[in-house]
């Protein structure tokens, strides 16, 4: 049988990924105004917190990309870099990596 691999190059795959955040710019603008502005919410209060706030950045880049004018591709892959590069989540990566690593260490002794 073979198998499809569907990806950014598909323009069905690639349509349906612009609608879908395109979709959800407001409710990710909501979440984040309500959770991390007006209610105090960390990002590093866990990582749901954590979790949400990277999807709020990537929704936010994205979507600034894209009305720029820059093809989903692109919008994709820059808001992808740009969230990966946030401080806030470069924090959040440093932390998960270096907690992997020191059960990594203590399971080994």
């Amino acid at each position: 049988m073979k198998r499809n691999v569907v990806g950014l190059s598909d323009p069905s795959f690639s349509n349906a990924l612009d609608d879908a955040l395109q979709a959800v710019t407001e409710p990710s603008s909501r979440l984040m105004e309500s959770a991390f502005i007006e209610g105090g919410l960390s990002p590093f209060s866990g990582q749901l917190a954590t979790l949400g706030f990277g999807a709020g950045l990537f929704v936010h880049y994205y979507n600034e990309y894209r009305s720029q004018g820059f093809e989903v591709e692109l919008a994709f892959e820059a808001a992808k870099v740009q969230t990966l590069s946030h401080p806030v989540i470069q924090e959040a990566i440093a932390k998960t990596v270096t907690t992997s690593v020191n059960r990594s260490v203590v399971q080994s002794e």
